[in-house]
């Protein structure tokens, strides 16, 4: 079960984002050339991208651990128990999952059927 909850949680961001994504037709891309100007002067895809990409995940991956860790010590809940390893990693796997979900969206520029 826990195998299909993750799965779930990490690719419905992904399913629902690329799902709604449309492509651009024969006959525009053949009036647009410019569209495909980015990717032949990798814009999108360079070393310079692939290294902020790998700042940015250690900057948000140290940021999350430490609020996880740090940030949320030994709470009492309903029953008078203090809340234990698996809260705070459900914690911290919850505020990944929020992160990369907001990076997705924040990201996406490309056409689809709501902006065009």
């Amino acid at each position: 079960m826990t195998l299909l909850n993750n799965s779930i949680w990490t690719s419905w961001p992904c399913i629902f984002n690329y799902s709604i994504e449309k492509d651009v037709g024969e006959f525009d891309s053949l009036i647009h050339p410019k569209l495909y100007g980015a990717g032949q002067n990798r814009y999108y895809f360079n070393m310079k991208k692939l290294w902020t990409w790998i700042i940015f995940a250690f900057i948000h991956g140290n940021l999350l651990f430490f609020f996880s860790s740090y940030g949320y010590t030994a709470s009492l809940n309903e029953q008078g128990l203090y809340q234990d390893h698996w809260f705070k990693t459900t914690l911290s796997f919850s505020c990944v999952i929020s992160v990369v979900t907001l990076r997705i969206f924040v990201d996406t520029f490309y056409l689809n059927v709501f902006n065009m």
